[in-house]
């Protein structure tokens, strides 16, 4: 860190710990105490010398400034929302108004008035909107505080040293302002170092790696932090990957996984837009081996190649806490000058991938909330509350439940023609069709390794019958071992984790019966998969008679 580097800062509002939002897997979501970092978007350089556009102003200080200030000021700062500038100003009737501006790439256009008129510059935009009359410079540096890059490290390694409740949340992000005249200008482009944490933005003009001495210092102080739950280290990707600035390193992430091995509160670890090439997905690998507190994980645009995603998808296969992993978009460098960047486009490392990130999409399947109207996936059933579920429903209808005569398989229940039907009072008949786990999801043939170890067997029978669980707890006879094996088991482990990592040559042999996810099995069978029946808001769960399982399970084909 330079020590003579200034940040300004910038007070945001504190949010809920505990909401985000991951809509579209391209991102872990941002710090859930913070607001969003600002990212500058690409814009001409002309536009960034006015006086009007401010580079350092929030919507706070904005109004705070026209407030004060006579009809038709106004202010272009940087948006909290990426690729938009954020126009305010102070109208005709004493009101500070504020409008989004979208940048095109090229061009720009206003929310306001259901207009979609673009301009090709901000400045053109300002002066052909008659409401803006008097642009306000931005203050002076001296007017607002500042602080030096080592004073900004002190505050933050004191609150992780001690445990301040406040801090929940470190995100270090590198921003470039590129140039849209010309992507390849690098030294024309401006660069910012974003710092955040206790509900406090830092913002400083050039880029400040973590990286060195001060990197291993944070890291040991978040190695016995019990309150931070949110770590964003990115770097900086840029339009069309032509700037883009790596944040941390194969090093730095080995020594940032050495120090999390034994964390036990951190949930969120965003690593995206850096340089983590396979030596830093093997160090990651062993942390997700050994902590077991981290829900999300993303590593996109990064440098990881097939033997580091192989080394990945092994360590996967041992850890059940992770909710979520993105590894898409690895890059590679394109030329000898290391400045172009290519999309890796190597068949297996797409394979690992799809492999990786599908896995979690079928735990969200199985392992979300089982209420009312929410999923066609049911939960624990047996074959006559199945049946009693579509009774009811028209032909076409379906659901997904667990038998606990299956332990390595989820039911397919949908209702159909009875095409051999003798009785034309009964014209649809009730299927019950098992989707067995294969390697790279579901499929309806049964695999030759489907057989369950005894244990593993019998603790899914005791998930179903807690008063069997109770008694062999009592008796001891639940020990550590055998109880993790049931855990495998209890969390479904088995039905949507990675399994046995396919070699090149399996990955290419793939069989096109495979399923990846319930979604797909539904959006490939839509010819008799159409009405899905959502849980019901008092749904059945008792166990069925000792006498019927074996019954069940003949039945099931």
């Amino acid at each position: 860190m330079n020590p003579h580097g200034s940040f300004r800062r910038k007070r945001t509002k504190a949010s809920s710990g505990e909401d985000y939002v991951n809509d579209d897997r391209n991102a872990i979501p941002p710090s859930l105490s913070l607001a969003p970092t600002i990212f500058f978007s690409t814009t001409a350089q002309s536009d960034l010398d006015q006086p009007w556009f401010h580079k350092l102003t929030s919507r706070d200080d904005a109004v705070k400034q026209l407030e004060t200030s006579v009809a038709g000021s106004f202010i272009v700062r940087p948006s909290s929302q990426r690729s938009c500038y954020a126009l305010s100003w102070l109208d005709e009737t004493g009101v500070v108004r504020h409008s989004l501006i979208y940048n095109h790439l090229p061009g720009f256009s206003l929310e306001l008035g259901g207009s979609k008129k673009v301009w090709s510059s901000l400045t053109e935009l300002v002066l052909d909107c008659p409401f803006l009359k008097v642009g306000l410079p931005e203050k002076g540096p001296n007017t607002r505080k500042q602080q030096s890059g080592d004073d900004i490290m002190d505050a933050l390694l004191l609150r992780l040293q001690g445990n301040d409740e406040n801090l929940v949340s470190v995100s270090w992000t590198l921003s470039v302002l590129e140039n849209a005249n010309n992507l390849q200008l690098r030294d024309q482009c401006e660069r910012r170092t974003f710092i955040s944490f206790c509900h406090e933005e830092f913002s400083a003009p050039s880029l400040f790696k973590l990286d060195g001495h001060l990197a291993e210092t944070v890291f040991h102080a978040l190695a016995n932090n019990s309150t931070v739950k949110t770590l964003i280290l990115k770097g900086h990707f840029g339009f069309l990957r032509v700037n883009f600035t790596p944040h941390l390193s194969d090093a730095a992430v080995g020594s940032l996984c050495q120090c999390l091995q034994w964390n036990t509160t951190l949930t969120h670890l965003d690593l995206s837009n850096n340089a983590i090439g396979n030596t830093g997905a093997a160090s990651l690998a062993v942390l997700l081996e050994r902590n077991h507190s981290i829900r999300l994980l993303n590593l996109k645009n990064n440098f990881i190649g097939r033997d580091g995603l192989l080394r990945l998808a092994q360590s996967l296969a041992k850890n059940s806490s992770l909710d979520d992993v993105v590894v898409g978009q690895q890059f590679w460098r394109g030329n000898s000058f290391g400045r172009e960047l290519n999309v890796s486009t190597d068949s297996y490392s797409r394979s690992l991938v799809n492999l990786i990130e599908d896995c979690y999409l079928r735990k969200r399947e199985l392992l979300q909330p089982v209420s009312a109207g929410t999923t066609y996936f049911h939960g624990f059933l047996t074959r006559d509350e199945a049946d009693h579920r579509l009774a009811s429903s028209p032909n076409g209808s379906f659901l997904l439940y667990l038998n606990k005569c299956l332990p390595c398989a989820i039911v397919l229940c949908f209702k159909t023609s009875n095409m051999h039907a003798g009785d034309p009072a009964k014209p649809y008949v009730v299927l019950h069709k098992a989707l067995y786990r294969v390697a790279w999801g579901f499929s309806f043939s049964a695999p030759p390794k489907s057989v369950f170890t005894l244990v593993e067997s019998i603790g899914w029978y005791l998930k179903q019958n807690s008063a069997l669980y109770s008694a062999a707890e009592s008796a001891g006879l639940l020990l550590d071992e055998i109880r993790s094996k049931m855990q495998y088991v209890w969390h479904l482990h088995h039905l949507w984790g990675l399994r046995d990592v396919p070699s090149p040559e399996e990955a290419q042999s793939s069989p096109s019966d495979v399923f990846t996810c319930l979604q797909q099995v539904i959006s490939r069978n839509r010819s008799f998969l159409v009405h899905p029946v959502p849980v019901p808001a008092v749904a059945s769960l008792s166990n069925p008679s000792p006498h019927s399982l074996g019954q069940q399970c003949t039945n099931i084909t």
